[in-house]
């Protein structure tokens, strides 16, 4: 261990009321410590990376900062001491933060270990001639630069990559400049001397949603819904599901299934996972005989791998012990406190739990939909809502689905993140205790954390979206 701990260590249990302005130095170090304390046992996305960063050069630089601060502000100790600790781990799960009132003005601080990857787009189109971008509208302005596929690894300060999009019924391309920071909603970059204006996605979805619903709802070729997440309503949900349940002999004979995943922040009710089974030709039984399965080992009921710490595992007890009952609450309590004793003084381990995934992964490919899949994502899609894509074309093996949007999130690889307060500044630390068991779990962590998924076609804003469906499902 990287500090010697004592057997409990003394972090707030309840988030606290309000949030000091500023700290001094002796307060600060013991939350500089306890932060570690908690990275070090209780944040799978840290463990997992740690040996990526040279963790011990960066705490040595704060602690003889701090020593040097009689105080230091909150905000300056969140955003720029404590952030730098983390920064390059990718994790979008884990976060600091606060909220702090300052002359009656409450003011957010969010600092993640690797902030999301930001893209701006021009509002000129190109075309490509050999390995060269022509501008539409100023044929002598010409560019050289990457097209942007799922294995790209996303570098910013002057880099332009080019994404494909649909204009005037022809495949062209977009100019792009990627940030971990945010400028306005548009920005003008000077590009071989001359000025480009580049934007942000910008949809606007509750009139986007109606538009595209009214145009593809049923139509003859076409199905068209909303994929519902955790944010909305159980009985939102459950009308989805009975809709989509009660109009799949038809859904399967449309050309084009238009998936719409934007703003999708995870969460994919198993009510829709159970209509993929159906659309794919499978049982939906299988999800329900998954989730009512006999489990020999008690340690075979968590879900995906996990990390197990002391901290972690109060923190479980506490949550399981107010959910509702279900059939296995007493064996996982039972589990978790047979646990405790094990982890003292910062031990830590993985799970070593059984098929953490279900059996419905890796089902591979039926025929009973053979059309086009269009999945919608934009810059808000994120968790599961970006894992759909995984579960359509690897567990049912259906390859015939094109992603038109926006980079997602990327917040993929990490998941069950549980909040901490340390004692003396009350930050917040949102910390992932599990990392995801699917199959392109590596490729996720290599590629797509913070960053997201690349689309196939490039669209945004609503008007973009509406001609490349248009385009592809006339």
């Amino acid at each position: 261990m990287f500090i010697e701990y004592e057997n409990r260590f003394d972090v707030l249990n309840e988030k606290p009321e309000s949030i000091p302005l500023e700290i001094t130095q002796a307060q600060a170090i013991e939350d500089l410590n306890q932060y570690v304390y908690l990275l070090e046992t209780s944040c799978a996305g840290f463990i997992e990376q740690r040996d990526k960063i040279n963790f011990q050069e960066r705490y040595n630089q704060v602690l003889n900062e701090l020593k040097n601060l009689p105080t230091v502000k909150t905000e300056y100790f969140l955003m720029t001491l404590l952030g730098k600790l983390a920064e390059e781990i990718k994790d979008l799960h884990s976060v600091l933060f606060c909220e702090i009132n300052d002359n009656e003005q409450k003011v957010n601080y969010v600092r993640r270990f690797t902030p999301k990857t930001i893209g701006y787009y021009s509002d000129c189109f190109f075309t490509k001639k050999d390995n060269h971008f022509i501008s539409v509208d100023d044929s002598s302005l010409v560019l050289e630069g990457e097209i942007v596929n799922q294995k790209t690894k996303i570098t910013e300060k002057s880099q332009i990559y080019f994404l494909p999009v649909i204009h005037n019924s022809n495949q062209m391309y977009k100019a792009a400049k990627f940030f971990t920071w945010s400028f306005p909603e548009e920005k003008d970059f000077i590009i071989k001397g001359k000025p480009l204006k580049f934007e942000k996605q910008n949809f606007n979805l509750e009139t986007s949603w109606k538009t595209l619903q009214d145009k593809y709802n049923d139509s003859d070729k076409n199905y068209y819904f909303v994929m519902p997440d955790f944010s909305m309503s159980w009985d939102y949900q459950t009308q989805t599901y009975e809709i989509l349940q009660k109009y799949i002999d038809g859904i399967r004979k449309k050309q084009n299934l238009i998936i719409d995943n934007r703003w999708n922040c995870g969460g994919i009710p198993l009510k829709q996972l159970k209509f993929f089974t159906e659309l794919f030709g499978y049982n939906s039984d299988i999800i329900d005989e998954f989730l009512n399965r006999e489990i020999k080992n008690d340690e075979d009921i968590l879900e995906g791998k996990c990390l197990l710490s002391n901290l972690i595992v109060q923190k479980e007890i506490e949550s399981t012990e107010k959910n509702g009952d279900w059939k296995y609450k007493s064996r996982l309590l039972n589990f978790y406190k047979n646990e405790l004793p094990k982890l003292q003084n910062g031990k830590i381990r993985w799970s070593e739990n059984e098929d953490p995934d279900g059996t419905w992964h890796g089902l591979g490919e039926k025929t009973s939909y053979t059309g086009k899949i269009f999945l919608l994502v934009d810059a808000r899609t994120a968790s599961l809502g970006e894992q759909l894509y995984f579960i359509i074309t690897k567990d049912f093996g259906y390859k015939n689905v094109t992603l038109i949007g926006t980079n997602t999130i990327g917040c993929m690889s990490y998941s069950n993140p549980i909040s901490y307060y340390l004692k003396n500044s009350r930050i917040t630390v949102q910390l992932s205790s599990r990392t995801e068991g699917f199959s392109s779990d590596t490729f996720n962590k290599e590629y797509l954390e913070c960053r997201g998924l690349i689309p196939d076609y490039w669209a945004t804003t609503d008007s973009e979206l509406e001609e490349t469906l248009e385009y592809f499902c006339k």
